[in-house]
């Protein structure tokens, strides 16, 4: 995978199969931890529908893009692929409406583009059981309303993916909304 890290300067970073394994094993680990505490609806891992199906939104060069199309290959989940070569949030928003996906990741300036669009309420997003993000931190009111506009999701926040692996992960739901934090 690549990064640009602090410099802004694209650079390989070495990772390992083992390593990849081990960040997708860690991190669904603890979020069946979560849920089986109750601090994780269970709909975040395990959809209503049986079938987690992951919009996949960011390169696989990256880190993160690689974990989500490993684990989906993994676990024969759906990997849902825009077709436009930038990020097109009325495409997106049709997607979502069209395929159901059940996981999305992208990073705040993504989501902001996505939530800043106009014609939002005019697509079913009840699909969409987690959005996760990474890549810089979100700002509290960008994640209250992307909880406002998909009802059903939970937020996952990771840092740290490409340099280490995920590292560090905060999750905000409908029942902690105002709870967010910095």
């Amino acid at each position: 995978p690549y990064t640009s890290g602090t410099t802004g300067k694209p650079k390989a970073v070495p990772t390992t199969h083992g390593n990849l394994y081990a960040c997708i094993d860690q991190a669904f680990s603890y979020m069946q931890q979560l849920i089986e505490r109750g601090e994780l609806p269970k709909a975040t891992l395990f959809p209503p529908s049986g079938e987690m199906r992951t919009l996949a939104t960011v390169p696989f060069f990256h880190y993160v893009g690689l974990v989500l199309l490993v684990r989906g290959l993994e676990f024969k989940n759906p990997m849902i692929m825009p077709r436009s070569k930038s990020f097109n949030p009325a495409e997106i928003y049709e997607l979502i409406q069209r395929e159901r996906p059940t996981l999305l990741f992208m990073v705040p300036a993504m989501y902001q583009m996505l939530l800043g669009f106009p014609d939002i309420g005019k697509y079913d997003l009840s699909s969409v059981s987690m959005a996760m993000t990474g890549g810089s931190k979100m700002p509290v009111e960008m994640k209250q309303r992307l909880l406002d506009v998909f009802p059903n999701v939970t937020l996952a926040e990771g840092l740290g993916t490409t340099e280490a692996g995920i590292i560090a992960m905060s999750f905000a739901g409908q029942e902690n909304r105002y709870e967010l934090g910095d």
